[in-house]
């Protein structure tokens, strides 16, 4: 979609919002869209499902400043292109929650306010129905997303490090 009009939206966001508990996580889980490399020097036009797409995390309160934020291109990711992103602070962190076990750690940062978390998808190529473009305002992301929703579930410490976020049941 590059050359868009200046009236075109080229983002789109699914936000949740969620308090901090001392001795808990927050795990999302998804498949992420292809995404052009151009950490690798590939030219940002090249054919992809998305042209970018990040987590991020906020503060919750005005004007909610950026706490932390993943991009596509540093997300870990399994063989079947899934990302496992853990938040928490650092105390809390899962041993488990480590790049080499696949699993993408961001911090939480301030537990004074609640956080808001993001996820922004960036100019999705038209055959790509199951991007956020295309999620309603209340309508549910999995009814459009499919295997591109981020799902997202809260649990201790302990039952991430026992068993990943399928502990957590993602």
């Amino acid at each position: 979609r590059g050359g868009s009009p200046p009236e075109m939206v080229e983002n789109a966001y699914l936000a949740s919002i969620v308090g901090h508990t001392p001795g808990d996580v927050v795990v999302v889980r998804g498949t992420a869209p292809t995404t052009p490399d151009t950490q690798s020097g590939v030219s940002p036009a090249t054919p992809s499902q998305l042209r970018y797409w990040s987590f991020c995390t906020n503060e919750y309160r005005k004007p909610y400043p950026v706490s932390a934020c993943v991009i596509d291109a540093d997300a870990e990711l399994d063989a079947g292109g899934a990302y496992t992103i853990v938040v928490s602070t650092p105390q809390d962190r899962p041993a488990n929650a480590t790049a080499a076990n696949g699993v993408t750690w961001v911090d939480w940062r301030s537990t004074s306010v609640n956080m808001l978390m993001a996820f922004r998808h960036m100019l999705p190529a038209e055959d790509f129905a199951e991007n956020v473009f295309n999620v309603a305002p209340g309508q549910l992301a999995s009814e459009v997303m499919g295997a591109y929703t981020p799902h997202t579930a809260t649990c201790a410490v302990a039952t991430f490090e026992s068993g990943g976020a399928a502990a957590c049941g993602l």
